[in-house]
This record gives C-alpha cells, structure tokens and sequence, in this order.
C-alpha cells in the first residue's frame, strides 16, 4: 500500500514489497497460469503486510479459480488460512519427505478452538508429521 507515498521509486521501496508487486503483477497478467507456486511469501513483509498479501492472495485464487501452493514459516502468513489448508511437511533420517494437513495434528481439535492456525503450528511444530501412518498413493494408469 503506498497510498501515502505515490512518487517513490521502485528502487525506494523494500525488497519485500517489490516481491509482492511482482507476485500480484504475474497473476493480474493475462497469461497468468491457473497454478501458482510461491516459496516463502513473507520475504521481506512486516506482518501485517503478510496479513494483507494473504488476504488479497485468497480473493484472487477465489475469483480468478487459481490454484497456490505458497510455503512459509510465518505464523502470520498461517493465520490467515484454516487448518485444513495448512500442509505441514517433515523429513525422515532417509531423506523422505513426509506431509499431513494441520487439522490432523495432535490435538488439533481441542487446541484450534484456542488457538490460532499458526499458533497451533508452532506450538506442535512438524515432527508430529513422521509419526502419522503412511498413506497409499492411488495410481491413475492412462487409458488408450
């Protein structure tokens, strides 16, 4: 938002908010893919700045029918989503990535009626993850 300060120059503004004029600018393009992979959103955002780019992000993926899968660490990025939009990803001794949605955490029931999305994360952090059972992954063969 620079309402308040319309004449400076890109080169004024932090590295934060050019990245996010940068994100919005690709998906107001009209070649603008209908999936959108953005890794660690809150680069360089004061946290109500990453409220706010969350918020406009939902809206556009809402009404243009974009699909986004961002990665952050920021509670503030987290809040602004429900739990069961929240993929939470751990790696094993193996290297094997493992993930599972928020709303499957420990607890997760009793402590998101108290706490927020993102506090629940950082409370119960993703170690919890490796401890779920593994679920199948279904195959879809191509017919001819």
């Amino acid at each position: 938002e620079t309402s308040s300060a319309s004449n400076v120059a890109a080169h004024a503004m932090s590295e934060g908010t050019m990245l996010a004029l940068g994100v919005l600018t690709l998906i107001h393009a009209p070649y603008s893919p209908a999936l959108l992979l953005i890794d660690d959103i809150e680069y360089g955002l004061h946290p109500i700045a990453q409220r706010k780019l969350m918020e406009v992000l939902k809206k556009i993926a809402e009404s243009q029918q974009k699909q986004m899968l961002i990665t952050s660490h920021s509670p503030y990025v987290i809040d602004e989503l429900e739990a069961k939009d929240v993929w939470v990803m751990a790696t094993d001794n193996d290297g094997i990535s493992h993930c599972q949605r928020l709303d499957k955490g420990p607890n997760a029931e009793f402590a998101l009626k108290v706490l927020t999305t993102g506090e629940f994360l950082g409370a119960e952090g993703e170690e919890w993850v490796l401890d779920q059972p593994t679920q199948p992954v279904q195959e879809e063969h191509a017919h001819a």
